[in-house]
């Protein structure tokens, strides 16, 4: 069957396929309502107020649980302090009822149900299929629009409403004219509603929903953080059993290195992002010495570089003593990947220059040449012996000379993760969950504040 109405002020033409035996019509477009039970269809009144919201359309259909529902009728109720609501009335084809009420882009979709009543001098919490609900308000809101088919008289429009919610949940009991009617619904997302009915747009939505869910589920939270921790915990005693690992311990003479790399043992990383801590010694005093230190993967050839400078430095002033520096120095190098790993160490210091065994810089000089007191030689020979005399003190000299001789001490150990990584876990969840509970409270805060109910003291 199909209901067919061309409204006689504006000759606008409506058409539902539905089969209900319809009372009343209100016209989509000028707003006018006719008595459908009268033969010449009366006009009773036209409603002027004009939502600037979007409505969705008389006879537009959509899929809800597998099954066709086309919208019939639309009512827009005033609530109080500029709140208005939308209710849409869809039907189907086996006469089967569901509704949808829309404010502020907040959408709850509704079934009767005939096995309980909520009245306003009720108790502030009832149970209903195993959910508490908390009664959150009553009210009498004012039409101010209808659109489409009715089966029940809009003349005299008389509404009172009672709340009880269990967000996403919703009780409501409605008292329309005469008849009493109890609504449980539930809250649906916009992108729901546009799948519902292809739509591309639909009202914006703005504050916190009656029933609108916190964001967050708490509960699951904390379990997720309870087993994140459990799990870091876990791998912190496992890997912090097995202790420090030395993988080095070595001292170096700076001069044969100054010039040159050393290159240390190769060792073996087990255990995922390791990092191995370095102590670098020297016995300089009142100079420093320098230490470049690479760590190489052998297997890929990657490396991690670091470079320390070591200085120490003391003396007398002013009849105090004083130093400046250390001839010591550690660091770390962290992550280190399971692999095969070596140290590439480039030393160099103050006032050290490197070993060399070249003969070539060394002076061969004439023999000397033995005198007496008894002797007789000329003066060319004279000069001769003390050119000889001469070239031999600078020898002399130059071997008497030695550049500073300095020592790099390097020891080297993989150290177990440190817990820090797990102290520091446990505060971020710690904090995450209070900012969880603190946000938790400001949103029902803002769901509550219109309620006559509130549990929350602003």
């Amino acid at each position: 069957m199909i209901n067919t109405i061309t409204c006689k002020s504006c000759n606008t033409l409506t058409t539902v396929q539905s089969t209900v035996d319809f009372v009343n019509f209100a016209c989509p477009n000028c707003g006018s309502l006719y008595d459908l039970k009268s033969a010449n269809q009366t006009h009773l009144k036209k409603y002027t107020y004009k939502p600037l919201d979007i409505i969705l359309p008389i006879g537009l259909k959509g899929i809800i649980d597998n099954k066709e529902y086309e919208i019939i009728n639309v009512l827009v109720k005033f609530l109080g302090a500029f709140t208005y609501s939308k209710e849409y009335t869809l039907v189907s084809k086996d006469i089967q009822y569901i509704y949808l009420s829309e404010c502020n882009g907040h959408w709850i979709q509704l079934k009767q149900v005939d096995d309980i009543e909520l009245k306003k001098s009720g108790s502030l919490k009832i149970k209903y299929n195993d959910i508490y609900f908390d009664k959150f308000d009553y009210y009498s809101p004012s039409l101010m629009r209808a659109y489409g088919f009715f089966d029940f008289e809009l003349s005299n429009f008389d509404n009172f409403v009672v709340e009880y919610i269990n967000p996403p949940f919703i009780l409501s009991t409605e008292r329309i004219n005469s008849e009493t009617v109890t609504y449980l619904g539930q809250h649906i997302e916009k992108k729901e509603v546009k799948k519902i009915f292809q739509l591309e747009t639909i009202p914006s939505k703005s504050g916190i929903g009656v029933v609108q869910p916190f964001p967050f589920h708490i509960l699951d939270t904390i379990k997720i953080f309870l087993i994140a921790a459990i799990l870091i915990l876990t791998c912190f005693i496992f890997q912090g059993s097995k202790g420090n690992k030395e993988v080095l311990n070595n001292t170096i003479s700076i001069n044969e290195y100054a010039n040159k790399e050393y290159l240390s043992p190769s060792f073996e990383v087990a255990d995922i992002a390791v990092p191995i801590k370095i102590n670098l010694f020297s016995d300089v005093s009142n100079s420093w010495a320098y230490a470049g230190v690479s760590v190489v993967n052998e297997l890929t050839n990657e490396e991690e570089f670091a470079e320390q400078d070591i200085e120490f430095y003391s003396g007398y002033e002013d009849g105090y003593h004083w130093t400046e520096g250390s001839r010591s120095v550690n660091f770390h190098i962290c992550g280190l990947k399971p692999g095969k790993y070596h140290l590439v160490i480039s030393p160099s210091a103050e006032n050290v220059v490197a070993n060399t065994s070249d003969s070539s810089s060394i002076i061969n000089l004439p023999p000397a040449v033995v005198t007496t007191e008894n002797s007789n030689y000329t003066t060319a020979e004279k000069i001769e012996d003390s050119i000889n005399k001469l070239y031999s003190g600078m020898h002399d000299t130059e071997q008497s000379i030695s550049p500073d001789q300095k020592t790099l001490t390097i020891i080297a150990e993989l150290e177990s993760p440190s817990n820090w990584n797990f102290g520091i876990s446990i505060v971020v969840f710690v904090v995450l969950i209070i900012v969880l509970f603190v946000y938790r409270r400001i949103f029902e805060t803002r769901r509550w504040s219109d309620s006559s109910y509130s549990p929350y003291i602003e």
